[in-house]
């Protein structure tokens, strides 16, 4: 059975007395307007940790270091390195080989921006591919410069998405990109999104938002990644 860390994401608030009174347009009140962005930055950097290239967890705290969870890189997944450096469905179908051969049932192809981008310009531009796509909707005078799904020779059918955290710009994830099966990832709660307020301080009013998480993977031979 996979353990993780669980991790701390938070963010501390401090809103003058000044601001709360100057009543700007659209915001009722700039403390609880802080507190929701707080949380957005909490489910953001937490989202972009899932990603992460890391390959350990910090299981015990310090007074200096915090502990740490894994991302799905961490778990040791299913890896494999692109034979051309970018995307094409050649590495991506040699990918979900490995993942039909050890069992797993994938259902997700996940790109950072600039793998979709690649993907869909080599499905289109692709001379072996550009048979197959249709992205003309001739009746409504539309041009669709888009694929949402994708089906492999093992009858996997991929929902694709992309993720704007997902790295692509290190040495070791350039063209990175993800399969899985979403039914074996959890997010794991431990303390879920909470505001902890902490009184005032002098012409200010300070508080903090938390939550405690980690990654969940029931098995890492269901999710494989492409390296670049």
């Amino acid at each position: 059975r996979l353990f993780n860390s669980t991790q701390i994401f938070s963010k501390h608030i401090a809103v003058s007395d000044r601001e709360r009174e100057s009543n700007p347009a659209g915001i009722r009140d700039m403390y609880e307007h802080q507190i929701m962005k707080g949380f957005k930055e909490l489910a953001r950097n937490c989202e972009a940790t899932f990603w992460s290239t890391g390959a350990s967890a910090v299981t015990t705290g310090s007074v200096s270091v915090a502990p740490s969870m894994l991302g799905f890189r961490g778990f040791g997944i299913v890896t494999n390195s692109s034979a051309s450096g970018g995307v094409t469905t050649a590495d991506i179908v040699a990918l979900s080989e490995t993942l039909f051969t050890g069992g797993a049932e994938p259902d997700s192809l996940w790109f950072a921006p600039a793998s979709k981008r690649q993907f869909v310009n080599h499905c289109v531009a692709s001379a072996t591919n550009a048979g197959n796509i249709r992205n003309i909707a001739a009746t409504d005078q539309r041009l669709v410069a888009n694929i949402d799904v994708f089906e492999t020779p093992y009858n996997q059918l991929y929902a694709i998405i992309t993720d704007r955290f997902i790295p692509c710009s290190t040495s070791s994830a350039i063209g990175a990109y993800y399969i899985g099966d979403r039914s074996m990832a959890k997010v794991g709660v431990f303390r879920p999104p909470q505001h902890k307020p902490m009184g005032k301080s002098g012409d200010h009013t300070r508080g903090l938002v938390l939550m405690e998480v980690t990654l969940v993977l029931d098995h890492p031979s269901s999710w494989a990644a492409m390296t670049g």
